[in-house]
């Protein structure tokens, strides 16, 4: 691609095929059928999840979430190293972001990534 390998072995090389079956026919993703319902549902896990600072993510709990708020100019680099995350960010936006939102797996947990600009009152 364009980036020339940049992160084929650090990050894309470790990617792996879901082995859990999934029954989309069964499964509701009413919630990816427009922006507004994407950014309600994705709101409503951002205030559900138990806010933690950074150094406290092995308080984790297998199947719990959990937010950590970043200061995207002066902290994220230190958080995407931390959980091996591609710490560059295209056009602006950080990879794997929506309206500065990182949502990812870890250690049978969910952990959101979030700056304080969205959403309002977090």
């Amino acid at each position: 691609g364009t980036s020339n390998g940049q992160f084929f072995k650090s990050h894309l090389s470790k990617i792996k095929i879901n082995k859990v079956p999934i029954d989309w026919a069964t499964s509701d993703v009413d919630y990816l059928s427009t922006t507004a319902k994407w950014e309600e549902w994705l709101e409503g896990k951002l205030r559900a999840a138990r806010r933690i600072k950074l150094q406290d993510i092995g308080t984790l709990h297998k199947g719990e979430e959990v937010r950590i708020e970043y200061d995207d100019k002066a902290d994220y680099k230190a958080i995407a190293g931390t959980f091996g995350l591609m710490p560059d960010e295209k056009e602006g936006v950080r990879r794997m972001a929506y309206r500065g939102v990182i949502p990812f797996a870890w250690q049978g947990g969910r952990v959101y990534l979030h700056t304080d600009s969205w959403p309002e009152g977090l």
